[in-house]
């Protein structure tokens, strides 16, 4: 099947992927295609397509557009400010501040990929990523 991915502003990318592939697949794809942090896919028709629906189960045809919406890079503090974590354009996570409060985060650095969202508390972090896994540190 294959699949063109638009930007909102005309970038575009061809896919040749499987029927059977999951959205969230789909979506990973796009962020390593683009080299950008993905917010979310919209078919031609306007539904968001999100979830571990396969491609053929979200009524996705051979040569449909999908339009590709940014993530804008966000950061996220804990509690107490003493640390903080950045969703960084390609979905990757940058952190800095107190390493006892959540600012060290490279003993799961290479799980930080395909992020979409990251929440904190007073001591630590939740990366929680494109294929609903999340990562803790």
């Amino acid at each position: 099947m294959r699949l063109d991915l638009y930007l909102p502003s005309g970038r575009q990318v061809p896919v040749t992927t499987s029927e059977e592939t999951l959205l969230y697949e789909l979506k990973e794809i796009a962020q390593q295609r683009f080299g950008i942090a993905i917010q979310s896919l919209v078919s031609a028709d306007g539904h968001l397509l999100e979830g571990a629906r396969t491609l053929r189960d979200a009524a996705l045809q051979d040569g449909d557009a999908v339009t590709v919406v940014a993530q804008a890079a966000r950061i996220v503090s804990n509690r107490g400010s003493s640390a903080f974590a950045l969703i960084r354009d390609d979905a990757t996570v940058l952190t800095w501040g107190e390493p006892s409060r959540g600012g060290d985060s490279s003993s799961v650095e290479d799980q930080l990929v395909n992020v979409q969202q990251v929440r904190s508390s007073w001591c630590s972090f939740a990366a929680i990523r494109t294929d609903g896994s999340v990562v803790t540190w």
